[in-house]
């Protein structure tokens, strides 16, 4: 896994990112009515009878206990109490941040809360509200191939689907149930009559640039990034088997040679062109849904995934899938769902940008709609990493000096972000008492691994709070 490297290097780079894992903990689950609960593990040792030398069978009793509905609110004096010594921590740096009480949306602490911030990728939490609040989450995507403008010509139309794997026979794809090019391999030549000996590839699903204002060139060999187009194999990755693999600077020209090749043709005669009007279709595959795309974007922090996302949000609200349109979209939506994010700066769908703005107050007002069990936002909790026990936050939550879990592990849902002097958290988690609280903690100009532990101390605050 790459590290981010000294603060003394010549310019901006980027912090790492882990792949999702899971593990078995007291994970933060929630209940059948749409209301908070969490699942707590009891071990039942079976009583011992017996002379055998064998151990007690242990028994998992999953227990889900609700959220209670008139759990009380904490005050902001109390919340402050427990805040405002964590809050001094130096390796904050220049500090916005404030929580929410999750049912009433007022505000117990803050500082500096609408100061325009550099989120990273807590701005992956505004693409996923968005394409939660306006697309069917059993969506997919289908890439298809189509027959070309002559005999022994084929048309790949990418869809804007990043998660197409080259992968085949028994080998895993890198993005769990992920359409695969051997199936279009094998219906091509079901369909196609006599042999393939051009392959060309339709890239008019998405407009615009492919790079945005504020990626770095370095960033597509470093692994977080690949130029967007809507055609690419496993994220454009040149190893498969890594989340930051180095990534190619052309994804929809490399996919395009993979087919040719599969399919015996040429690759060097490989090259972008439209499908024909009417073309019939020879072989399709389609994505997971777009529920658990959003997982995963949210889970590994996938800065690819998130901005096909945000195009699929731009063509659902009738906008050009490109950059501007999906900010734009985004905006719309999400104005329609009760959120307001006029005033921050987005030049991308995956917070990459170093242009990016957004305010820890923004960040807070949307996780408050994404806490009311019956509001169009509700699904995007569940998309969050547990503190502790999945994706970016797996490895963290816990006390480095003395080895022991943080009052929040296991309990705290939030999007993390992190760039060369950038870390940001923003989500929810229920105080001592039961009360959902939100919070958006956004620290910029720090050493980026010290401000993790600070931002993690402060919401496992949250979570031993009994603020009352």
């Amino acid at each position: 896994m790459a590290r981010q490297q000294a603060s003394g290097s010549s310019r901006p780079k980027r912090a790492a990112r882990r792949l999702w894992a899971v593990a078995i903990a007291a994970a933060l689950v929630v209940g059948g009515a749409g209301a908070w609960g969490f699942q707590a593990y009891e071990s039942a040792n079976a009583k011992a009878a017996s002379a055998s030398d064998s151990p007690p069978l242990v028994v998992l009793q999953p227990q889900i206990r609700p959220v209670p509905p008139d759990a009380p609110s904490p005050t902001a004096e109390g919340v402050a109490a427990v805040l405002d010594p964590l809050g001094e921590n130096p390796a904050l740096a220049r500090f916005s941040g404030v929580v929410l009480d999750g049912t009433s949306g007022q505000v117990l602490w803050q500082r500096d809360a609408g100061k325009a911030m550099t989120p990273a990728s807590t701005m992956k939490l505004v693409t996923a509200a968005a394409a939660v609040a306006s697309l069917p989450l059993d969506g997919r995507l289908t890439t298809r191939v189509v027959a070309g403008s002559s005999p022994g010509q084929v048309v790949v139309v990418g869809a804007g689907d990043p998660t197409l794997s080259a992968a085949s026979g028994d080998e895993k794809t890198f993005y769990p149930d992920a359409p695969r090019l051997d199936d279009l391999v094998v219906q091509v030549r079901q369909h196609h009559p006599g042999p393939v000996d051009e392959v060309l590839v339709d890239e008019s699903a998405y407009q615009g640039a492919d790079f945005a204002q504020g990626w770095l060139p370095d960033d597509i060999e470093g692994g977080f990034i690949t130029p967007m187009q809507p055609l690419m194999l496993d994220g454009g990755r040149l190893d498969r088997s890594r989340d930051e693999s180095p990534r190619t600077a052309t994804p929809a020209l490399d996919a395009g040679k993979e087919l040719a090749q599969r399919l015996g043709a040429d690759p060097d005669r490989t090259r972008v062109g439209a499908a024909p009007a009417g073309a019939a279709e020879l072989a399709e595959v389609v994505s997971a849904p777009l529920r658990e795309r959003i997982l995963q974007l949210m889970l590994a922090s996938d800065n690819v995934l998130a901005e096909a996302v945000g195009r699929e949000v731009a063509r659902g609200a009738g906008k050009p899938a490109s950059f501007v349109g999906a900010v734009q979209a985004e905006r719309e939506v999400l104005a329609k769902a009760g959120v307001d994010i006029s005033s921050s700066q987005r030049l991308d769908s995956n917070g990459l940008s170093l242009d990016d703005h957004v305010s820890a107050e923004t960040l807070a007002r949307m996780l408050v709609l994404a806490t009311n069990p019956a509001g169009a936002l509700r699904p995007l909790l569940d998309l969050l990493p547990v503190a502790a026990a999945t994706g970016t936050l797996y490895e963290r939550f816990s006390d480095l000096v003395s080895g022991q879990e943080m009052a929040g592990a296991g309990w705290v849902r939030a999007k993390t972000g992190s760039l060369d002097n950038v870390a940001t958290l923003a989500g929810a988690t229920a105080d001592q008492d039961g009360r959902m609280l939100v919070f958006a903690f956004l620290s910029n100009d720090g050493a980026t691994w010290d401000t993790r532990a600070a931002l993690d101390a402060l919401a496992s605050a949250l979570r031993g709070c009994g603020c009352r």
